[in-house]
């Protein structure tokens, strides 16, 4: 038995292709174009799904980092680990690295 969520009509239907265009303006991508982008990423198996999801997020960790490094080009290697941290994941966190790299 599958369980399903009641949802308003008007969220409900999110995300459906009729929709996609209208609630985005940012994007660029043809309508034709991004029906079969969706088309592609709902035939794709899980792992497909998730190898992808580990590029992008690969991408996205790396432009952090180039990002912290272009804008403080004075700081160390270990400074701009702890930089880091605390732009992705608070302040706390990286005050906890920082005092583990300082033991």
């Amino acid at each position: 038995m599958k369980a399903s969520i009641c949802l308003p009509s008007h969220i409900s239907s999110i995300g459906q292709e009729s929709d996609r265009h209208t609630m985005n303006s940012l994007t660029d991508t043809h309508p034709d174009a991004d029906a079969v982008q969706v088309q592609l990423l709902r035939q794709a198996s899980v792992a497909q799904r998730l190898n992808m999801v580990r590029s992008l997020t690969r991408v996205a960790v790396a432009g952090s980092r180039r990002a912290c490094k272009k804008t403080h080009p004075q700081m160390t290697s270990e400074e701009l680990d702890v930089l880091f941290v605390e732009l992705n994941y608070g302040h706390n966190l990286a005050e906890r690295v920082r005092q583990r790299l300082m033991s």
